[in-house]
This record gives C-alpha cells, structure tokens and sequence, in this order.
C-alpha cells in the first residue's frame, strides 16, 4: 500500500480503481465491490483534491485489495483516521486475514498492533526478534489484601502461582480461573481490597526486549 502522493488529484476514486481493474483484467463488478466494502462509495465520482487525508488512505486501502492480494505490505495503515475510520480499516484488516490474505503492517501504535496481529517483529541493531504474540499474551490479576503474607501462603499451598509485587498479589497463569483464587482467600477470612485486571502485550514484550536499548535503536516492522 502506497502513500498519498501517488494519487493524482485531478482525477476521481473511480478513476484509478478503473485504472488498476483494466491493468489486471479485472471486472467492474469487482471494483464496485470492493468500493463498498472499504466504504468509499459516496465519494468515489469525486475528484481527489477534495479528500481528506482519511478519506485518501481509504482509497489507497481500495486499490491495494481490489485485485485480492496474498500479500499485502501496509506502512500506518491508521494514520490520520477518525476513530470510526480506524475501526472500519481494522475490521477490514482481520476479514482478509480470515480470507487468507498475508498481511505485514508496520506501526508505531503497540495497542493497534495486538488488535491486529498474531506475530510481531523487532528489529534491534541489525537483529530481526520475533514474537507470537498468542502465546506471549498474559492476563495478569493484581489483588491488594489485608494479609498479604497469609494470602500468599495459602495461594501457593493451592497450588496457584502467585508473586508478590508492591504489597500485591500478581496471578499471571491462564489455567488459574479467578474464581478459584478468591474461594482460596474467602476460605482463609482475608479481605479483598481492590483486584485489577491487566493485559500484557506487545508493548510489556517491548519493554523487555528493549530495556537498555535507547529510543533511535529502535525500528518496529
């Protein structure tokens, strides 16, 4: 997928999806669909020097799917969308992948990448790391209790895994169903004082890989 600047403004969206459907011998049918489905039917007969930036990566996005692609090579796909933008871009992004389109997407934007992606590349000095993100992906429990060492000790005597960080209690394994965890607490009198839920992905991966690495080490693919 390109960026805007391929676009010539004196012609319409119609036009250059016209362009690439005669190149590549594909039907007209095939345009109009997939002008539907990226959602740009209502402006397509206008000239592009009145789109918005969205209203271009749109466009852009058309013309790289228009023909079905295995592969598709996406550079801020999301960049300068409205939030409903970015989720219809999205939606769209996961359809083709379901369909069994190959997707490698570069982003800056760590919460877009897990919405979007089942592996991740870092490249650190000259090093490709990759990551699946699937099996990196954690749900962590944070618990504060009035008896943080009795509740530890009964936890583990359980048989949950539990760590504790900053008076809390840390419950990071995905077989160790909560409800589990707080009958162990309940049976021992301890009071719950606050649990929180959090989800680790690739941006805690990045703080791992890249712990003493500095900010211009880095580039994200």
């Amino acid at each position: 997928m390109q960026d805007n600047t391929v676009l010539y403004e004196y012609l319409t969206g119609y036009d250059h999806l016209q362009f690439i459907c005669d190149v590549q011998g594909l039907p007209k049918k095939q345009l109009l669909e997939t002008a539907d489905r990226i959602g740009i039917t209502s402006y397509l007969n206008k000239k592009v020097k009145n789109y918005s930036l969205g209203m271009k990566q749109h466009l852009l996005l058309a013309m790289a799917v228009v023909n079905k692609p295995k592969l598709m090579i996406l550079d801020e796909p999301l960049n300068g969308l409205d939030p409903t933008s970015a989720i219809r871009v999205r939606e769209l992004l996961l359809a083709l992948r379901d369909e069994g389109t190959t997707i490698l997407l570069s982003s800056h934007n760590l919460a877009e990448i897990d919405r979007v992606t089942s592996s991740i590349l870092f490249l650190k000095k000259g090093n490709l790391i990759k990551e699946n993100m699937a099996e990196f992906e954690q749900v962590r429990y944070q618990i504060a209790v009035d008896q943080t060492a009795k509740a530890e000790k009964a936890l583990v005597a359980a048989g949950v895994p539990v760590e504790l960080v900053d008076g809390r209690l840390h419950i990071y394994r995905r077989d160790v169903a909560l409800s589990n965890v707080l009958q162990v607490l309940e049976r021992e009198n301890i009071v719950i004082d606050d649990i929180e839920k959090k989800v680790f992905g690739s941006e805690e991966r990045y703080r791992k890989i890249f712990t003493e690495a500095k900010a211009d080490e880095l580039v994200q693919v």
